[in-house]
């Protein structure tokens, strides 16, 4: 029995029921391609891409380096054997001006003295230079190396202010100025 009624639904689904499967064909197609998504031609979605590089920008700004290491040197030190002293930062070279009569008297590394007066200034201030010429090359100065001006309070100022700008105008300008009373 349950065969006979298996195959009375069978029969009706051929044979009655094809007419209006037929029928009902047209607008089962229309409501299909309305229900189905239009088919895809494959590719890439840019907004997603867009995303991810981004996100790859924002994490190369966070991660790269924008100063550089402040331990770092730009030259490798000399190996020190046992005999040889370690070189740190090289003595200031020492100028002392003194008030003296009618201009100033200055002393270079305790060794050079010269008179600068009134009357010479421009041949006594072109002796000074010759003289720190040979001090600088006496002693294998750079330019860059530092320089103490010591000075009395006695003064002027305008003598100390030439002695400055002449030692600036040839190259040195790591000058700075003592500021305590000049030995005796």
């Amino acid at each position: 029995m349950s065969q006979r009624r298996l195959y009375g639904v069978r029969g009706a689904m051929e044979g009655t029921n094809m007419r209006s499967l037929r029928q009902t064909d047209g607008a089962r197609s229309v409501l299909v391609e309305q229900i189905t998504p239009p088919k895809r031609i494959p590719g890439l979605r840019m907004a997603p891409l867009v995303d991810v590089v981004f996100l790859l920008l924002i994490f190369f700004f966070v991660v790269s380096k924008w100063r550089p290491e402040e331990n770092f040197l730009p030259f490798e030190p000399a190996a020190v054997s046992a005999g040889q002293p370690i070189v740190g930062r090289v003595e200031p070279l020492h100028v002392v001006v003194r008030a003296g009569d009618g201009g100033c008297d200055v002393q270079i590394a305790g060794a050079y003295k010269l008179a600068i007066r009134d009357a010479t200034i421009d041949k006594n201030l072109a002796a000074l230079v010759s003289n720190f010429a040979a001090v600088m090359s006496e002693q294998r100065r750079l330019a860059g190396d530092p320089i103490e001006i010591t000075c009395e309070p006695a003064v002027k100022w305008r003598y100390l202010a030439r002695i400055y700008d002449l030692l600036y105008a040839g190259g040195m300008t790591d000058i700075t100025f003592n500021m305590t009373e000049a030995s005796q």
